[in-house]
């Protein structure tokens, strides 16, 4: 994954990350390359380096790997389908996100229905369907990571059904 510190966002951490692993690793594995809106340029090396796919981490309160705006997106999806790569997305809403969660705080809510309530499934179902929109328009084949909100399944049944069934996978 490269939601690490320092972040997988340039080919040299791609490298310095497959180093460690071949060093450490008995069977198989990938390295993600960061998808991150200042690291657009940096796509293409990554993939050069051996980044076996991208990681998007729509749904991000980390520092360290932020949502990008959505045309960085577009652009970033347009570039990893030329590379022949797919991008594993983390679908939530990151707005929605933050603005739930700073209301909760401001109600001293940290228990684990709040933190139910701040990842609501309209988080999920947006970000679901931006992602599959965003495959759809730019043709980049993508994974739709750990989704686990059943409101999701007719946002991507729906896109299957248009004939993104050979890009989304869930």
């Amino acid at each position: 994954m490269p939601n690490t510190n320092p972040p997988t966002a340039t080919a040299a951490a791609v490298r310095d990350k497959i180093a460690i692993a071949s060093r450490q690793s008995l069977v198989d594995f990938g390295v993600y390359g960061y998808l991150g809106e200042a690291h657009i340029d940096d796509l293409a090396p990554m993939a050069e380096a051996g980044a076996a796919a991208f990681k998007l981490y729509m749904g991000s309160e980390n520092p360290l790997v932020p949502c990008p705006n959505d045309g960085a997106i577009l652009d970033a999806f347009a570039i990893i389908r030329e590379l022949g790569l797919r991008c594993t997305v983390h679908t939530e809403n990151t707005p929605i996100l933050e603005w739930r969660g700073r209301r909760l705080q401001r109600a001293g809510r940290t228990d684990a229905a709040a933190h139910l309530e701040k990842h609501t499934d309209i988080a999920a179902v947006e970000a679901v369907t931006r992602t599959a929109l965003f495959s759809e328009w730019t043709g980049c084949p993508v994974h739709i990571a750990h989704e686990n909100c059943r409101h999701s399944v007719p946002v991507i049944a729906a896109a299957k059904s248009r004939g993104v069934e050979d890009r989304i996978f869930a």
